[in-house]
């Protein structure tokens, strides 16, 4: 039977950056991935990137900066400028990203192993199964495997996961956020990036039906002018969060819920996420759960927000929302508006 001494499976952003520094510290590594190896990194995500994501990607990868952003709350809209000559954030290609780190990983001397998609786990025997009927021997395992984990699964978790949905547009070249009880518990984007805008939405289906949350949304781009053509994409993002090692078994990325839902931002933790893990597993003195805590203020702001959301009644979620963001606008026509406005969007995205 084949055995490495580590097994990531999943090439996303928390797995070639773990393998990628597993590699440069001499391990044999061997991540498998479902997608064929020209498409590795293409998956639904706005591909918004904030300022500490930065140290884990190159500049040439990013695409648009988001100098200001117009937020669209209940039928009604603001628009917040940045004054401190930084963007509050950035977008970047997913696929364009995930080649240039699987580049970066088989460099450092990992290996890729495309076109393998993983069926099942068995901890008890460290092996993992692939739908091909191959078997693989690991001594550590990462679960790099996004939202549908088999991995996570393996560990006996359940995945409760909202659904997110884009399309890609053109013509559309400002930054948007939407809120609006119509989306039940969702949200909508519209991001731009070098020749094309990614518009996209998701919600927890427990709020709402997917069939019926596609419609709302694509009766509110109507609206506002926003032509959704193409074939629609679709994705999981998981919502519950179960833990990041289980002996010489690690969770990251969104096969652990270590993004941040309520802005949607997913990119840096998974990153993040997968260097803890590739950390923790060259160095047994790393002590690991402090970074991983801190890691989990995203996770559990997002939940702590979503949940105190959720049980708010319906006239009452619509009010607060209004009333936040007309202080918001009336912060915006102060002398100080921008400053005020600027320092209120970093706190909030972290």
């Amino acid at each position: 039977m084949e055995h490495h001494e580590i097994v990531i499976v999943g090439a996303g952003p928390a797995g070639l950056t773990a393998a990628k520094i597993l590699g440069e510290g001499g391990k044999d590594v061997l991540v498998l991935e479902k997608l064929p190896k020209s498409r590795i990194g293409d998956k639904v995500c706005a591909g918004g990137i904030f300022r500490h994501g930065l140290i884990y990607i190159p500049k040439f990868l990013l695409e648009k900066s988001c100098d200001s952003l117009t937020f669209h709350v209940n039928g009604w809209s603001t628009t917040i400028n940045t004054v401190d000559g930084e963007p509050f954030f950035y977008t970047v290609d997913r696929l364009k990203l995930g080649q240039y780190q699987m580049a970066v990983a088989e460099k450092a001397g990992a290996t890729i192993s495309p076109d393998s998609s993983v069926a099942s786990l068995d901890k008890r025997c460290r092996v993992v199964s692939l739908k091909s009927g191959k078997k693989i021997r690991y001594d550590y395992l990462i679960g790099s495997d996004g939202s549908t984990s088999v991995i996570a699964r393996g560990l006996g978790f359940y995945n409760d996961k909202a659904v997110c949905v884009e399309w890609y547009v053109r013509g559309r070249d400002k930054f948007e956020v939407i809120i609006d009880d119509a989306l039940g518990m969702g949200w909508g984007y519209v991001f731009p990036h070098a020749g094309y805008t990614i518009v996209g939405a998701g919600t927890m289906p427990r709020f709402m039906q997917i069939g019926q949350f596609r419609e709302v949304f694509k009766s509110w781009c109507r609206q506002h002018e926003i032509v959704l053509g193409g074939e629609m994409k679709a994705a999981t993002i998981k919502f519950n969060y179960n833990g990041f090692r289980f002996g010489n078994i690690f969770l990251v990325g969104d096969a652990a819920s270590f993004n941040f839902t309520t802005v949607g931002e997913g990119i840096y933790q998974a990153m993040r996420s997968g260097e803890i893990a590739a950390k923790a597993i060259i160095d047994p003195t790393y002590r690991w759960k402090d970074d991983v805590e801190q890691l989990l203020i995203y996770h559990r702001l997002g939940a702590l927000m979503t949940y105190t959301y959720d049980r708010l009644p319906k006239t009452v979620r619509s009010l607060t929302l209004k009333k936040l963001f007309r202080m918001l606008s009336s912060i915006l026509r102060m002398p100080m508006r921008d400053a005020m406005a600027t320092h209120l969007i970093r706190m909030a995205m972290g």
